[in-house]
């Protein structure tokens, strides 16, 4: 079965939006997955299996993944509220601590009391590419 390449430019075309975060209202989704080492994107998994398919690496080890952890975090915003999608990475860099290993309750904890401003920039769909 042959899999179509995926590309970088889907990415690249996107316009981005920068915006500073005043405040973390609240968490409204949190999820733990398996991500591609290679390609950190998120891989699916069977039940029950060894393996794991990637949309870019194609079918690989699950002991060849990394974990991750994903977040849909609503955030007030110049006087209004939004939804960013935050993935690890993004989390790591306003926390200043790796995050992987914490539970949702912690995190949430920790992402709700921070008393600093975030500016982030995000992309159309609401994905937190970086901080600024």
């Amino acid at each position: 079965m042959a899999v179509a390449p995926a590309t970088l430019e889907q990415d690249e075309e996107e316009e981005a939006v920068t915006a500073t975060i005043k405040e973390f209202e609240n968490i409204k989704t949190f999820e733990k997955f398996h991500k591609c080492r290679k390609c950190q994107k998120r891989v699916s998994q069977g039940a029950n299996t060894k393996i794991a398919t990637c949309p870019r690496c194609g079918i690989i080890k699950i002991t060849n993944c990394g974990l991750g952890i994903s977040a849909s975090v609503a955030v007030k915003v110049e006087n209004r509220e939004l939804t960013l999608k935050m993935g690890d990475q993004i989390l790591k860099k306003i926390l200043n601590h790796d995050v992987i290993d914490m539970d949702d309750k912690t995190l949430t904890e920790e992402l709700l009391f921070t008393d600093k401003q975030v500016t982030v920039t995000y992309s159309s769909n609401y994905i937190v590419k970086d901080i600024v």
